[in-house]
């Protein structure tokens, strides 16, 4: 008898990608434990070796827990308890990383923001999510004193030099002048605690763990939640994903704990019993010039670093066996000069890149070094269910088609914070119960189950700011604060590649001839003017574009690669 199964052509029923998974991979009961409590069962045998690497100074997983635990006991002293939220505004130093999986301990939820928050966006920040307490990096001190007086709640203040070794320390120290504070330091923090006893911690894991800030196609910033589960899920199905992760390697971790992809990689290599390689300095040609000097195995970063690394990288790099790239994906062109020179510095890794959204928790598919397929963001994780619907219809399409990318997940967020109606929004639950989150994206799967990106709905971007700190940019908000001016009509706006900025904005707008008569300068002047109160300085507009009228596709959408076009003859 024929026992195959008769293949249906949509990729959510036939699941191809499941070839490429071993039975361990699609079987295995996903943990049902906190982050905490993962990381430590599966470091039980691995506590005298290197957890953490920070400037030299090295920390053993039993010294990693030790502190954790110190944490948890300085948290208590503080009041902070189960359900609490504590704002975190830092970088992947050793300490912040014991606070975040400390308050996982607890029950508590740490809330990590981005360090470029104006002591405004701070400040509302911290009020709207009741937070019960700020624990901040010392370069962002003049934004935490901005807000002192206006917020109630104990301050702890890492400083960049904690962790590191004495002579590194001093010369840090000499170079950066400390700031005075009054509040209180995270060394004399956890030196308030004392070490509960045992590994145990008997939190629900369905309970929200961390909140990353992300902002919508709108750039309205809205809090993903993502609980315990979440994040053991992503580490699970990457674990079991053929990656073949072994607890003596090592991985260089520059992406900071508030971004999505940054949290789960931490977690990752903590949970595999990997040494962490921190690295804060966001700099490009500095994390470039430290990749070829600590030499790691595992090295995930985005497309401007990658160039940095092959502009600056001259010896091999026969050390390394994963070279992940996220953010922006690269053109076929780009992707084959960055393989070839992988394979000419003989590397055993192609460079392998994924898709993901923090509302996913960062990651859903990946390419792997023996699975894998040029243009292509891989194959979604063994747990993990793909498809692509009708933009129209809402109907799913076969294999091979392009729609709109969704998936279901068990890293799928539990929620946005304070905001159900967003929430609604983006997530369907279907007739069968199934959580499924519309991406935003255009996409396709072929038969074998890659996935291939063909472009945006929900349109965004990164781009890099004067200050070199990568951010997103929205043409969307552009276009509408445009817009909101009665001498303007209508506004598209495109982005193109930059070499220095990653992306910029390009705007072009019709004048609504009805309200103005100011000729085409002064509007240029009045929108550049604009653009430079009104929008972050990475987001404004390098160039604006006044036409007579705006080119519209058959649906009577503004047609962007008609501007694109336009934007190329007018060069």
């Amino acid at each position: 008898m024929n026992t195959k199964k008769e293949l249906t052509g949509y990729p959510s029923i036939d699941k191809p990608w499941l070839k490429y998974y071993n039975d361990a991979a699609i079987t295995t009961p996903l943990p049902k434990k906190t982050m905490y409590q993962f990381a430590y069962d599966n470091n039980i045998d691995n506590m005298k070796k290197t957890a953490l690497q920070y400037f030299g100074t090295t920390i053993s997983f039993d010294k990693f827990f030790e502190n954790i635990r110190k944490s948890v006991s300085s948290f208590k002293h503080f009041g902070i308890g189960k359900g609490d939220i504590v704002t975190i505004i830092s970088m992947q130093t050793p300490e912040t990383i014991y606070a975040i999986y400390a308050l996982d301990y607890i029950g508590a939820i740490a809330d990590l923001v981005y360090m470029n928050l104006s002591s405004k966006e701070l400040h509302k920040n911290i009020v709207s999510n009741h937070s019960k307490m700020l624990i901040g990096l010392d370069v962002v001190l003049p934004t935490i004193l901005d807000i002192k007086d206006n917020i109630n709640i104990p301050v702890i203040i890492v400083s960049v030099a904690d962790s590191m070794p004495l002579p590194i320390k001093i010369g840090y120290c000499l170079k950066n002048k400390p700031i005075k504070h009054p509040f209180t330091t995270f060394d004399s923090f956890i030196k308030t605690g004392v070490p509960e006893k045992g590994g145990l911690c008997d939190c629900d894991s369905e309970k929200c763990a961390v909140i990353v800030h992300t902002s919508g196609t709108t750039g309205i910033p809205k809090g993903v939640m993502l609980s315990d589960d979440c994040l053991n899920a992503v580490v699970f199905q990457l674990i079991f994903s053929g990656k073949d992760y072994k607890n003596d390697e090592t991985a260089f971790l520059m992406l900071p704990p508030f971004i999505g992809f940054g949290i789960s990689m931490l977690h990752l290599f903590i949970c595999t019993g990997m040494t962490s390689i921190l690295w804060i300095n966001l700099d490009v040609n500095a994390i470039a010039k430290e990749f070829e000097r600590t030499k790691p195995n595992r090295f995930a970063s985005g497309p401007a670093v990658v160039e940095a690394i092959m502009k600056q990288c001259t010896s091999d790099l026969n050390f390394l066996i994963d070279f992940t790239g996220g953010g922006e994906s690269l053109s076929i062109e780009k992707e084959r000069e960055v393989n070839k020179f992988l394979l000419c510095k003989k590397s055993s890794s192609k460079y392998l890149t994924g898709y993901g959204m923090t509302e996913l928790s960062a990651v859903v598919a990946m390419n792997q070094n023996n699975v894998y397929r040029e243009g292509s963001v891989g194959i979604p994780l063994p747990r993990t269910i793909a498809k692509v619907i009708d933009t129209d219809s809402g109907k799913e399409l076969q294999c091979g088609n392009e729609g709109e990318l969704c998936f279901s997940a068990p890293n799928l967020m539990i929620g946005y914070y304070n905001n159900e109606i967003s929430y609604n929004e983006i997530v369907e639950t279907d007739a069968n119960n199934v959580k499924w989150l519309h991406t935003g994206d255009l996409g396709l799967i072929d038969k074998d189950g890659f996935i291939f990106i063909k472009g945006r709905i929900k349109r965004i971007f990164i781009a890099k700011g004067k200050d070199n700190m990568v951010n997103k940019l929205f043409p969307q908000r552009i276009e509408e604060l445009f817009e909101n001016q009665n001498y303007i009509d209508r506004c598209g706006v495109i982005v193109k590649p930059d070499n220095e900025r990653l992306n910029i904005a390009i705007a072009f707008i019709t004048a609504n001839k009805k309200e103005t008569q100011c000729n085409i300068s002064e509007i240029k002047s009045r929108l550049f003017d604009l653009s430079e109160h009104e929008l972050p300085e990475h987001m404004r507009p390098s160039q604006i574009i006044i036409i007579d009228s705006m080119p519209y596709s058959t649906s009577g959408k503004i047609d962007y690669r008609a501007l694109e076009k336009m934007e190329e003859e007018n060069e």
